[in-house]
């Protein structure tokens, strides 16, 4: 039995709750294995239910009692609930994980930007784990050589793979942002260069998000719309030409909106990592101020055609990630790990 822990799983208020959720289908769909996906909603209503919320904690302690024998364990990490007290419970877990011989995978979605509560719990989840999954080298370096623990890399798909394109035309005049509304994210440097950029009303900005927003800016072409399903988030991609990333402070390849807009072969407009800034299908620009996105509105429409359908034509013959793969990759960690403990 696999079992795959997580905050929020399918809520489509957590990101990582929906990539564990597809997962869950995944393991099923592929492996057609026993597979268990254990959640609670919490860390979704504010900082205080975030620091105070006991539900994780809890469902760690419910999952000791369903452990059997040579069973799995994979947590999905960050959760959207941060209370330290559940480091008492990763201990509770990682015994009862022994007792059955069983292996606890830690499947580490960030590490950089996260704040130093969330590197507290983060460091103890390591100390316990037998195996370590993470999205890029650099973590992976780090953590092999800080923790001596097995560490290996995973891909991460969208969480939005429907294909709805058939009959869609893509305008560039169509911009997009998808994703929660958080501190994390300079939206409101991306609305304020919008309201500029977009004075004469000829571009729309559609804001697809689950999260509360307040539209001030609808008289500027922006559509707020909350909660989507799948299909119409899948729709709106493929009508838009480009998709803004406001991700502080940079966005990276692991980036799930990101993936999502390549997936979708739309243009992505942000501030981009060390890695990623020299792709040539990208637009990006020097930082997450009021300027910096109006330079990237800009220069998407001052575009040629045949500049624009130039990075098109990259993006079209990229090839993407999906939760196919990514079980096979946790599979391959597990296999390994148990092959040289054996």
């Amino acid at each position: 039995m696999i079992h795959i822990i997580c905050n929020n799983a399918d809520t489509k208020k957590d990101g990582i709750g929906d990539y564990s959720y597809n997962l869950y289908k995944c393991f099923q769909r592929v492996k057609k294995c026993e597979v268990c996906i254990h959640s609670a909603n919490s860390g979704t209503n504010g900082f205080v239910d975030k620091l105070i919320s006991m539900n994780m904690s809890k469902l760690f302690a419910q999952v000791c009692d369903k452990i059997k024998q040579t069973d799995i364990v994979v947590i999905e990490y960050p959760f959207a609930e941060c209370n330290v007290f559940i480091i008492r419970y990763i201990a509770k877990l990682r015994y009862a994980v022994i007792r059955q011989k069983g292996i606890l995978v830690m499947s580490l979605h960030e590490y950089d930007r996260v704040h130093f509560l969330r590197r507290f719990i983060i460091k103890h989840f390591i100390a316990s784990a037998d195996v370590v999954l993470v999205t890029d080298k650099h973590t992976q370096m780090m953590i092999a050589q800080k923790y001596g623990k097995p560490v290996f890399l995973r891909t991460i798909p969208s969480n939005i793979s429907m294909n709805t394109s058939k009959g869609i035309v893509k305008n560039r005049r169509i911009y997009i942002y998808f994703g929660l509304i958080t501190k994390a994210k300079a939206i409101d440097n991306m609305l304020e260069a919008w309201k500029i950029f977009n004075v004469d009303q000829q571009n729309t900005l559609y804001i697809l998000t689950s999260s509360p927003f307040v539209n001030h800016y609808e008289g500027f072409g922006v559509k707020y719309l909350a909660s989507l399903e799948e299909a119409d988030i899948s729709r709106y991609f493929c009508m838009a030409g480009f998709c803004v990333l406001p991700i502080i402070p940079s966005v990276s390849s692991i980036n799930a909106t990101y993936k999502t807009a390549l997936l979708y072969n739309c243009i992505p407009i942000g501030h981009f990592d060390e890695e990623n800034s020299h792709n040539q299908f990208c637009i990006n620009v020097d930082g997450n101020g009021v300027d910096d996105f109006l330079h990237g509105y800009d220069i998407s429409q001052n575009l040629s055609d045949s500049e624009y359908q130039r990075k098109i034509s990259v993006i079209e013959d990229m090839s993407h990630p999906t939760f196919e793969n990514t079980v096979k990759e946790y599979m391959e960690a597990i296999c390994h790990y148990t092959e040289v403990n054996i």
